[in-house]
């Protein structure tokens, strides 16, 4: 599960990257604009859920 939630927030932060590079204005990136505040989004809401989860788990210990 640790794993998992490092992989996702990673992907986050290339996304948010990628989001602010293309802000800045990087033409490859300008299309993908987008799709990289959907991915970013969502990335950050399963990261949250797991790090509760995880977190939960933890406690009933």
């Amino acid at each position: 599960m640790k794993v998992l939630v490092l992989f996702l927030e990673i992907m986050f932060f290339l996304a948010v990257v990628g989001l602010i590079a293309s802000t800045l204005g990087v033409e490859a990136l300008q299309e993908w604009k987008i799709t990289l505040i959907i991915i970013a989004g969502s990335l950050f809401i399963i990261t949250t859920i797991l790090r509760r989860k995880k977190k939960g788990a933890t406690q009933n210990l």
